[in-house]
């Protein structure tokens, strides 16, 4: 049969084809394409195959269909000799009627239809002729000396194990032969024919959907020139080729947009009226008032046998009516976004009063794995209670950012939100990073949010009260209310302790989500020992329940705590466990803790791919459709600090800012432990580029975040001490002691800093004198440390170093050493060697090297290791004098000059400028300003000094 003609104007799409081959040489040996109805599939190839029929024989072969006066059982056979028709000509057809007797004359000049004469196929025959007809096939393959193309349409008719396994091995004979199947169905293709040794290529019907370049060339085509409309009416309809169509024709008619929607409307009952029975039409009506019902919901709403209905669904599939999704093992069934609009009403009136019971209880269902969907259907039904207690069981999933939560909330009144607390707050949450809502409103939410939680607290309610408590001490802490936020959490946490057995099956939702929050709680008031608590337990009692998505959840947590506080073998650990938990490979156990990832190796690497390109990849089922990886990026913030700080100390700085990319991705003033994020990227950054970059970029990150989550007192300290550090790293001493001043001395990040920079500046005796106060600061039990044991790893080994480093200044050789092998074994078990470079790194070389010999420790290779741009140097501080002499050079000015501005003598002035070469190590002017510029000691632009 020759390539079949197009009855209608279209555009060719040459991305479509490009996913075919663009040259013969790149065709791979099967090409398979499936799509409903109405994707055009069978228009895509045609056009594919005029552009090949230069370079190769295209042999267009449509399949039998069933009704033509026989049985379904010939239809293989009588592929068999439409195939040998289309390869041997008519020169085959004679062979083949010869060897065939009577039924020869079933393969006519025609050659595209089976004789309506059923007789030859009668039941003892019909094996007999499709078996001649395939050794012929066979034959005619063997003798290929040209490239050739078999184009296999509607082989959806036709399929079956023996002809999908003869198909395949029809293509290992010839690596000529190429083989281009069209089918409606996913499961025509799920044999022997995809799964045999030849490779396949893969074409569904979203690779068919039009992109907005292919609607623009399909519009040009047709005179038209309505682009806004066109990618309007593209959207809306999922980019389906038979309403691209039909949109861009009735636009070149002139039609109006109204006239349009009516005409789609008629498309979509059109395209209704071709449902053959009435289970089928109300199955559609069905999916359309709830969208994304499971087979199990639509089989109770509409009282349908499991696998009567399956088979019903099926063939709406087929017909492009249906679209079918998969989520774990349930698949899950949408009416084409073409089709929704048109059907809606038909589909109210069908269902009448039923119609609200059936949404609401689609709603709850679907709440179990797409809350945002589920809590916008029980908005549009009004059912608000039911839309809170979605939000109390996925709050984490639904008050994330430009999810489009935000919009449906502000559609909410006032009377709802106050009402229904859950809302109010999760609305608050929203709001606050906004920065645009008018601080009336965020107070108003506020004080509401408040008021019921008192009043729940009066009236002795149970179950609501935790979750409000959680949403009010994050609104204490968005206001920075640390304390506030403190002593709610710790009330929360006795409260779920207190939580009686028999009640922990109506916690299942909120008390791992409860757990989660207080987690976050811990971790940016600067209590590691409390947020890996509760990680712990949400990750525990999801266990119980069989919830790898909020076990997942809390791994991330866990990962995040632990690379905060420095210990990088636990926070890979965890990752590495929430790795399994996605990929399925560990077993559902109720028992399960986190303790079990003990067994894991201690020195693995992460996975490099990323989880975004894991959950893209998706699994293709054999049911049809495509597989929803249900367990993607939750908590992306506590996986990228986690992953960077890993990445990081593996020398993987590639992958470090790979994972810095979600920045960009993800606006940072929405997430709450932002500062974590910026110093995380400054100290990769400060690796990679430098001291210099690294201080701008913590600089730039803060002015991103303003105007969203107000950072806590705890990490605003961690950010103060962190520039601090690194205006340390450049020698700018009194820009870091002018930081350091106003934070709170008991503060372990500010106090640990503070005693480098006396170790910085020679000051010995007093950075021996505060590394033992910072040292007993960490063993106290204070609000901020409610467990000293486990407090911040990562401050105790510098803390140990700047001890070894102020005693080997001292000359006392052997506390040095003594100090220097804790520190570094500490160091070890954490994974985390790059803390070694907290010291001057001469310093640290030759206590590293006494260490060895003493056969204490031997750190000398990781010292070695360390990069070049964190090998701190002490340096000499300038004075004011000196400071302002230096800067005065940099405007280029002579001694003389110099002299005359700063009213002193040129002697005074030459005898500064010495001081300043030899304490920056410079041998002439350029080299002392260069130097200078990138320690920050020169004044930036507008004429402060930094």
């Amino acid at each position: 049969m020759d390539i079949p003609a197009i009855r209608y104007p279209t555009s060719v799409r040459p991305r479509v084809c490009g996913l075919l081959a663009r040259q013969i040489e790149d065709l791979a040996p099967l090409t398979l394409l499936h799509a409903p109805a109405g994707f055009g599939k069978t228009v895509a190839t045609v056009h594919w195959a005029r552009s090949m029929k230069e370079a190769a024989d295209v042999h267009w072969v449509a399949a039998p269909e069933p009704g033509t006066g026989h049985e379904p059982s010939p239809l293989p056979g009588a592929l068999w000799g439409r195939i040998a028709e289309a390869l041997g000509g008519e020169v085959s057809r004679g062979a083949l009627g010869s060897r065939l007797g009577g039924a020869g004359s079933l393969l006519s000049a025609a050659g595209s239809r089976l004789s309506a004469d059923p007789r030859p196929w009668a039941a003892d025959g019909r094996q007999q002729v499709g078996g001649h007809a395939r050794e012929e096939v066979e034959r005619l393959v063997h003798g290929l000396r040209r490239p050739t193309v078999l184009v296999l349409d509607d082989y959806h008719h036709v399929t079956s194990g023996d002809l999908d396994l003869g198909l395949a091995r029809l293509l290992e004979t010839n690596s000529l032969l190429h083989m281009v199947v069209l089918s409606r169905r996913f499961s025509a293709l799920d044999g022997p024919l995809i799964g045999g040794r030849t490779s396949a290529v893969l074409v569904d019907e979203r690779m068919l959907e039009f992109t907005e370049e292919e609607a623009r060339a399909l519009a040009e085509l047709y005179g038209t020139d309505d682009f806004a409309q066109i990618e309007e009416r593209r959207k809306q309809a999922h980019g389906w080729p038979v309403v691209m169509r039909s949109v861009v024709q009735q636009l070149a008619e002139g039609s109006t947009p109204k006239e349009i929607t009516r005409v789609l409307a008629r498309l979509g009952k059109q395209r209704f009226d071709t449902v053959p029975t009435a289970s089928g039409r109300r199955a559609v009506l069905a999916i359309v008032l709830c969208p994304d019902a499971s087979l199990e919901t639509l089989a109770e709403m509409l009282e349908t046998p499991y696998t009567e209905l399956e088979a019903v669904l099926r063939e709406l599939e087929e017909l492009g009516i249906v679209q079918q999704s998969w989520w774990l093992d349930s698949p899950r069934y949408r009416c084409h976004a073409g089709l929704g609009d048109a059907l809606g009403a038909m589909a109210r009136h069908e269902f009448g009063p039923e119609a609200h019971a059936m949404r609401l209880k689609h709603a709850v269902e679907l709440s179990r794995d797409k809350p945002i969907a589920a809590v916008a259907h029980l908005f549009e039904i009004g059912e608000h209670g039911a839309a809170s207690r979605v939000f109390t069981r996925h709050f984490l999933e639904l008050a994330v950012p430009g999810s489009g939560v935000m919009q449906l909330l502000r559609g909410l009144s006032d009377a709802v939100l106050y009402e229904y607390p859950v809302l109010a707050g999760a609305l608050l949450l929203l709001e606050t990073p906004e920065g645009d809502t008018p601080d009336e409103r965020i107070e108003q939410l506020y004080q509401w949010l408040r008021a019921r939680v008192r009043q729940q607290l009066r009236d002795g309610e149970h179950e609501p009260t935790p979750p409000l408590m959680a949403l009010l001490a994050v609104a204490e802490r968005m206001r920075g209310d640390d304390d506030a936020a403190r002593r709610l959490s710790q009330h929360i946490e006795s409260r779920l302790e207190r939580t009686p057995e028999e009640r922990w099956d109506a916690e299942r939702f909120t008390a791992p989500l409860l757990y989660r929050a207080l987690g976050l709680t811990g971790l940016v008031l600067g209590d590691p020992a409390m947020a890996e608590r509760n990680y712990r337990r949400a990750f525990e009692v999801a266990g119980r329940f069989e919830n790898l998505s909020t076990q997942a959840r809390a791994c991330e947590g866990l990962a995040a705590t632990a690379a905060f506080s420095g210990d990088l073998l636990a926070a890979e650990r965890a990752l590495l466990r929430r790795d399994a938990l996605l990929d399925g490979a560990v077993p559902h156990d109720r028992t399960a803790t986190l303790d079990r990832t003990a067994s894991l190796d201690r020195t693995a690497s992460l996975d490099r791919t990323s989880q975004s390109e894991r959950t893209s990849q998706g699994d293709r089922t054999a049911q049809g459709g495509h597989a929803e990886r249900p367990l993607q990026r939750f908590s992306w913030a506590h996986d990228v600090l986690a992953r960077m700080h890993i990445a990081r100390e593996r020398g993987r700085i590639g992958e470090a800012f790979e994972a810095l990319q979600q920045f960009d991705a993800h606006p940072l003033k929405r997430v709450e432990q932002w500062p974590l994020l910026v110093v995380a990227e400054a100290q990769l950054r400060h690796l990679s580029d430098g001291a210099p970059s690294a201080l701008e970029a913590l600089e730039r990150r803060r002015q991103e975040a303003r105007g969203g989550f107000v950072a806590t007192r705890y990490l605003r300290c961690v950010m103060e001490a962190h520039a601090a550090r690194l205006h340390i790293a450049l020698g700018n001493y009194a820009e870091a002691e002018r930081l350091l001043d106003p934070l709170p001395a008991a503060h372990p990040d500010a106090a640990v800093t503070g005693a480098l920079l006396h170790l910085f500046t020679n000051r010995y005796a007093a950075a021996l004198d505060a590394a033992e106060r910072t040292s007993e600061r960490v063993a106290e039990r204070s609000p901020a440390l409610s467990e000293p044991q486990r407090a911040l790893p990562r401050l105790r080994v510098e803390n140990g170093l700047v001890t070894a480093a102020a005693h080997w200044g001292l000359g006392e050789r052997e506390r040095a050493i003594d100090c220097f092998a804790e520190a570094g074994e500490l160091a070890e078990r954490l994974g985390n060697h790059l803390l070694l470079a907290c010291i001057p790194h001469e310093t640290l070389a030759a206590i590293a090297a006494a260490a060895r010999e003493a056969g204490r420790i031997d750190l000398t290779e990781a010292v070695d290791w360390i990069p070049p741009n964190i090998r701190a140097e002490a340096y000499e501080s300038l004075t004011r004098a000196e400071l302002r002499t230096l800067q005065s050079l940099a405007t280029g000015q002579t001694v003389g000059q110099i002299a005359r501005s700063l009213y002193i003598t040129e002697n005074t002035v030459k005898f500064h400028l010495k001081r300043i070469y030899r304490k920056l190590r410079a041998s002439n002017r350029n080299e002392a300003v260069a130097r200078a510029a990138n320690m920050m000691l020169l004044p930036v632009r507008g004429g402060e000094s930094r």
